[in-house]
């Protein structure tokens, strides 16, 4: 029951959804993190500072901009807002050739606010087509979470759906590749909603990849659109239990892409993701 719909019952893998339920039948306490990516409440039209001060009206403990340093705004205006407010910037996404090109000055930015993760929020399918692709994408990833570390920050990637079709030459899953590929430091943020998109469990990718897997997009969908965190086919109770029982997550990050009621929508993302935890 950790999941609805058709991936509950996917033809030749039941093996897979046994073992899933199997590990996330019994919940503990741990209260994990909350936070929401800014990229939700687009259609409210203010820029990040405005948003954390939003923010801060529900019990959310830390946001996620995206955009990179120069969507971020000025930063001693973003640590003032952080400081009245009490969030944290847990994690920001950011264009990875941004952070290839000048890795000391985007570090410099984000060193600000402690130890934030980097997440590129998305490379095209091209990266994903075959085996050789996928690990050359892996080892920069690697590299990049190497330099970053040496700033105290986390560098990761965020998945959508394509990323869950089969190479094409082979009949892995591009994502496993890349899973196996990258070292246990790289931030892998995993998308409930785009893996259910995918055809694929985002409970199986939690559990099976359980060291890399730092943060979860508690993002629902339905058939391929978006809806409310309460509303889709993926089984959000069921995301939030692998994650406390199965990985060591730091945040649960609400997203609606594009939220057409924006403030509604962070007030219901907080209130369900408390009643989570």
């Amino acid at each position: 029951g950790a999941t609805a719909g058709k991936v509950g019952g996917q033809e030749g893998r039941p093996g897979v959804w046994n073992h899933v339920a199997a590990n996330v039948s019994v919940q503990n306490n741990d209260v994990i993190p909350t936070s929401c990516q800014f990229w939700s409440f687009n259609e409210a039209e203010l820029n990040t500072v405005e948003l954390i001060y939003e923010a801060g009206e529900y019990e959310y403990d830390a946001v996620e901009p995206f955009g990179g340093p120069d969507n971020l705004g000025d930063p001693d205006e973003v640590l003032e807002a952080l400081d009245d407010t009490g969030l944290e910037l847990s994690s920001t996404h950011i264009d990875m050739e941004e952070v290839e090109d000048d890795p000391e000055g985007v570090a410099e930015v984000y060193q600000q606010f402690g130890e934030v993760a980097l997440i590129e929020p998305y490379v095209n399918d091209d990266t994903w087509a075959t085996e050789e692709s996928v690990i050359e994408f892996a080892e920069r990833c690697n590299t990049l979470a190497d330099e970053m570390a040496e700033y105290d920050l986390e560098f990761g990637y965020h998945n959508h759906d394509h990323e869950f079709a089969e190479i094409e030459d082979g009949d892995q899953i591009a994502y496993d590749i890349f899973a196996e590929e990258v070292e246990d430091h790289v931030h892998l943020q995993i998308d409930a909603g785009w893996v259910l998109t995918g055809g694929e469990d985002p409970i199986h990718y939690i559990i099976n990849y359980a060291d890399e897997v730092s943060s979860i997009h508690m993002k629902n969908m339905t058939d391929g659109d978006f809806v409310e965190v309460d509303e889709g086919d993926v089984g959000m109770r069921g995301v939030a239990t692998a994650a406390r029982n199965a990985a060591e997550v730091d945040y649960l990050v609400y997203e609606y892409d594009d939220a057409p009621e924006p403030f509604e929508s962070m007030e219901i993302g907080s209130h369900w993701m408390n009643r989570l935890n």
